[in-house]
């Protein structure tokens, strides 16, 4: 695999990555009133990850921020294929604990 191959695999994978985000805001954004009342469990947050910091007041900042935990597992998932596994585990455990996080301020 060349270099340029690599890149844009890369780039590919972090676009998907932002199309999952935004299609999971748009969710978010949609059915709000009934994901963020009050009586919603904390564990119901969770599978929201880092797209719950989209509606606090630090919105996209933070966003961009808790991805930065993300993106690495991305590009190893990306560049060593043996490690994929071990790459998808580490970016859904990433995944959950920043959604963990979040549903506290919800």
């Amino acid at each position: 695999m060349t270099a340029a191959t690599k890149s844009r695999r890369i780039w590919t994978a972090c676009a998907v990555y932002v199309a999952v985000a935004v299609l999971v805001t748009l969710v978010v954004g949609v059915f709000r009133q009934s994901l963020l009342g009050a009586a919603t469990p904390k564990y119901a947050l969770v599978p929201f990850g880092p797209v719950l910091s989209m509606f606090t007041h630090m919105g996209l900042p933070l966003f961009l921020v808790q991805s930065l935990a993300l993106v690495p597992f991305i590009v190893a998932g990306v560049l060593w294929p043996r490690w994929r596994p071990v790459a998808v585990l580490g970016f859904l455990a990433a995944w959950g604990y920043i959604g963990w996080t979040m549903a506290d301020v919800f």
